[in-house]
Protein backbone atom coordinates (compact mmCIF):
# COMPACT_ATOMS: atom_id res chain seq x y z
CA UNK A 1 0.00 0.00 0.00
CA UNK A 2 2.53 2.64 1.07
CA UNK A 3 5.49 1.51 -1.03
CA UNK A 4 3.58 1.99 -4.28
CA UNK A 5 3.23 5.72 -3.80
CA UNK A 6 6.84 6.30 -2.64
CA UNK A 7 5.83 7.42 0.85
CA UNK A 8 8.20 6.17 3.52
CA UNK A 9 6.42 4.15 6.18
CA UNK A 10 8.07 6.15 8.97
CA UNK A 11 6.53 9.33 7.50
CA UNK A 12 3.11 7.70 7.49
CA UNK A 13 3.56 6.57 11.10
CA UNK A 14 4.60 10.07 12.13
CA UNK A 15 1.53 11.63 10.50
CA UNK A 16 -0.76 9.01 12.04
CA UNK A 17 0.77 9.51 15.49
CA UNK A 18 0.36 13.30 15.26
CA UNK A 19 -3.25 13.03 14.13
CA UNK A 20 -4.21 10.54 16.84
CA UNK A 21 -2.27 12.46 19.51
CA UNK A 22 -4.64 15.38 18.83
CA UNK A 23 -7.66 13.10 19.21
CA UNK A 24 -6.25 11.61 22.42
CA UNK A 25 -5.69 15.08 23.88
CA UNK A 26 -9.49 15.39 24.12
CA UNK A 27 -9.52 12.47 26.55
CA UNK A 28 -6.62 13.89 28.56
CA UNK A 29 -8.08 17.41 28.71
CA UNK A 30 -11.64 16.56 29.69
CA UNK A 31 -13.26 19.49 31.45
CA UNK A 32 -14.80 19.22 34.88
CA UNK A 33 -13.66 17.68 38.12
CA UNK A 34 -11.30 14.71 38.45
CA UNK A 35 -14.39 12.59 39.22
CA UNK A 36 -15.98 13.69 35.92
CA UNK A 37 -12.81 12.81 34.03
CA UNK A 38 -12.60 9.42 35.68
CA UNK A 39 -16.28 8.60 35.18
CA UNK A 40 -15.96 9.33 31.45
CA UNK A 41 -13.20 6.70 31.18
CA UNK A 42 -14.94 3.96 33.19
CA UNK A 43 -16.02 0.99 31.09
CA UNK A 44 -18.84 -1.39 31.97
CA UNK A 45 -17.72 -4.32 29.79
CA UNK A 46 -21.08 -6.06 29.47
CA UNK A 47 -23.06 -2.87 28.87
CA UNK A 48 -20.50 -1.60 26.34
CA UNK A 49 -20.73 -4.77 24.26
CA UNK A 50 -24.55 -4.76 24.41
CA UNK A 51 -24.62 -1.16 23.18
CA UNK A 52 -22.20 -1.81 20.31
CA UNK A 53 -23.46 -2.43 16.79
CA UNK A 54 -23.97 -5.99 15.61
CA UNK A 55 -20.54 -6.34 14.01
CA UNK A 56 -18.81 -5.32 17.26
CA UNK A 57 -20.94 -7.79 19.23
CA UNK A 58 -20.12 -10.51 16.72
CA UNK A 59 -16.38 -9.82 17.00
CA UNK A 60 -16.43 -10.09 20.79
CA UNK A 61 -18.52 -13.27 20.60
CA UNK A 62 -16.11 -14.68 18.03
CA UNK A 63 -13.28 -14.28 20.56
CA UNK A 64 -15.25 -16.46 22.98
CA UNK A 65 -14.21 -16.86 26.59
CA UNK A 66 -11.04 -14.80 26.96
CA UNK A 67 -10.45 -15.54 30.64
CA UNK A 68 -6.75 -16.31 31.17
CA UNK A 69 -5.86 -15.75 27.51
CA UNK A 70 -3.06 -13.51 26.27
CA UNK A 71 -4.55 -11.03 23.84
CA UNK A 72 -2.92 -8.36 21.72
CA UNK A 73 -5.03 -5.23 21.23
CA UNK A 74 -3.51 -3.80 18.08
CA UNK A 75 -3.94 -0.05 17.59
CA UNK A 76 -5.66 0.22 20.96
CA UNK A 77 -6.66 3.88 20.68
CA UNK A 78 -8.29 5.06 23.90
CA UNK A 79 -8.05 1.60 25.45
CA UNK A 80 -11.75 0.79 25.64
CA UNK A 81 -11.35 -2.64 24.03
CA UNK A 82 -8.28 -3.35 26.19
CA UNK A 83 -10.33 -2.66 29.32
CA UNK A 84 -13.30 -4.71 28.10
CA UNK A 85 -11.01 -7.69 27.42
CA UNK A 86 -9.18 -7.30 30.76
CA UNK A 87 -12.47 -7.08 32.67
CA UNK A 88 -13.49 -10.33 30.97
CA UNK A 89 -10.33 -11.94 32.38
CA UNK A 90 -7.76 -11.61 29.59
CA UNK A 91 -4.17 -10.47 29.95
CA UNK A 92 -3.84 -7.70 27.38
CA UNK A 93 -0.82 -6.31 25.63
CA UNK A 94 -1.90 -3.18 23.79
CA UNK A 95 -0.08 -0.81 21.50
CA UNK A 96 -0.76 2.27 19.46
CA UNK A 97 1.30 4.50 17.19
CA UNK A 98 0.16 7.52 19.26
CA UNK A 99 2.04 8.14 22.53
CA UNK A 100 -0.94 10.16 23.80
CA UNK A 101 -3.31 7.23 23.19
CA UNK A 102 -0.88 5.00 25.09
CA UNK A 103 -1.19 7.49 27.96
CA UNK A 104 -5.02 7.43 27.72
CA UNK A 105 -5.06 3.61 27.68
CA UNK A 106 -2.86 3.44 30.77
CA UNK A 107 -5.08 6.01 32.53
CA UNK A 108 -8.24 4.13 31.54
CA UNK A 109 -6.70 0.85 32.80
CA UNK A 110 -5.87 2.47 36.15
CA UNK A 111 -9.31 4.06 36.55
CA UNK A 112 -10.97 0.72 35.74
CA UNK A 113 -8.65 -1.10 38.17
CA UNK A 114 -7.25 -3.46 35.53
CA UNK A 115 -3.77 -1.95 35.20
CA UNK A 116 -2.34 -5.25 36.40
CA UNK A 117 -3.87 -6.96 33.34
CA UNK A 118 -2.94 -4.41 30.68
CA UNK A 119 0.49 -3.51 29.36
CA UNK A 120 0.46 -0.69 26.82
CA UNK A 121 3.33 0.43 24.60
CA UNK A 122 3.90 2.75 21.67
CA UNK A 123 4.85 0.85 18.52
CA UNK A 124 3.69 0.08 15.00
CA UNK A 125 2.02 -2.97 13.52
CA UNK A 126 4.80 -3.46 11.01
CA UNK A 127 7.54 -3.81 13.65
CA UNK A 128 6.00 -5.44 16.71
CA UNK A 129 8.38 -6.05 19.59
CA UNK A 130 6.75 -9.24 20.87
CA UNK A 131 8.06 -12.77 20.82
CA UNK A 132 6.74 -15.11 18.15
CA UNK A 133 3.75 -17.28 19.14
CA UNK A 134 2.91 -14.99 22.09
CA UNK A 135 -0.83 -14.40 21.77
CA UNK A 136 -3.96 -16.54 21.86
CA UNK A 137 -5.80 -13.77 20.02
CA UNK A 138 -4.97 -10.61 18.15
CA UNK A 139 -7.74 -8.01 18.20
CA UNK A 140 -8.08 -4.67 16.48
CA UNK A 141 -10.69 -2.03 15.75
CA UNK A 142 -10.28 0.19 12.71
CA UNK A 143 -6.58 -0.48 12.39
CA UNK A 144 -5.94 -2.59 9.28
CA UNK A 145 -6.63 0.24 6.84
CA UNK A 146 -3.88 2.28 8.58
CA UNK A 147 -1.06 -0.22 8.14
CA UNK A 148 1.12 -1.67 5.42
CA UNK A 149 -0.99 -4.82 5.27
CA UNK A 150 1.76 -7.09 3.92
CA UNK A 151 4.30 -6.20 6.62
CA UNK A 152 1.70 -5.86 9.36
CA UNK A 153 0.03 -9.11 8.31
CA UNK A 154 3.30 -11.02 8.58
CA UNK A 155 3.77 -9.58 12.08
CA UNK A 156 0.25 -10.59 13.12
CA UNK A 157 0.86 -14.17 12.02
CA UNK A 158 4.28 -14.19 13.69
CA UNK A 159 3.01 -13.15 17.14
CA UNK A 160 -0.18 -15.26 16.98
CA UNK A 161 0.00 -18.77 18.43
CA UNK A 162 -0.48 -21.62 15.96
CA UNK A 163 -4.05 -22.22 17.13
CA UNK A 164 -4.72 -18.50 17.72
CA UNK A 165 -7.38 -16.37 16.14
CA UNK A 166 -7.13 -12.80 14.87
CA UNK A 167 -10.33 -10.72 14.93
CA UNK A 168 -10.57 -7.28 13.38
CA UNK A 169 -13.41 -4.79 13.08
CA UNK A 170 -13.07 -2.43 10.18
CA UNK A 171 -16.01 -0.01 10.42
CA UNK A 172 -14.78 1.95 7.43
CA UNK A 173 -16.13 -0.91 5.31
CA UNK A 174 -19.64 0.33 6.11
CA UNK A 175 -19.12 3.95 5.05
CA UNK A 176 -21.79 5.32 2.69
CA UNK A 177 -19.06 6.55 0.32
CA UNK A 178 -17.53 3.08 -0.03
CA UNK A 179 -20.98 1.49 -0.43
CA UNK A 180 -21.71 3.86 -3.30
CA UNK A 181 -18.43 3.00 -5.02
CA UNK A 182 -19.10 -0.74 -4.63
CA UNK A 183 -22.56 -0.50 -6.17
Amino acid sequence: MHKNNNIKLSDVHQREASFFDEVAEKFLALSGSENDKESSLIVNAEKAIEEYSDYYQYAYKFLGDVKGKNILDMGCGSGKSSVILAKKGAFVNAFDVSPKYVEVTRLRARINKVEDKITCTQMTAETMKYDSNSFDNVFGVGVLHHIDIMRGGREIFRVLKDDGVAVFIEPIAFSPFLRKIRT
